[in-house]
């Protein structure tokens, strides 16, 4: 699964559940969890000027994580069900993102 972040910037996730950011051929980071990765996306979620990556598992574990490095911005969430896909809409269509 490929998501982009930001132009030459994108989140992968593969089978095995390792996921991470590159920067155009460039790692940033990569990460192996336990639980089965679905959904990614990038948004700007905190409106500080910096992507986080936004991680769903089928778990319906949600976790962020600031792009560059892979620091969690803030603990993991759990919804009742699977995550099958993160969207996101700017409402304010103000065009942040």
């Amino acid at each position: 699964m490929l998501s982009r972040i930001r132009k030459s910037i994108f989140a992968y996730a593969l089978s095995n559940n390792t996921y991470g950011v590159y920067y155009q051929k460039k790692r940033l980071w990569k990460q192996r969890d336990r639980e089965k990765l679905t959904s990614l996306i990038g948004v700007d979620f905190d409106l500080d000027g910096q992507m986080e990556l936004v991680a769903g598992f089928a778990s319906g574990r949600i976790e962020i994580k600031k792009h560059k490095k892979g620091e969690a911005v803030e603990g993991p969430q759990s919804m009742s069900t699977s995550i099958s896909k993160l969207m996101y809409y700017d409402f304010r269509q103000d065009g942040s993102k």
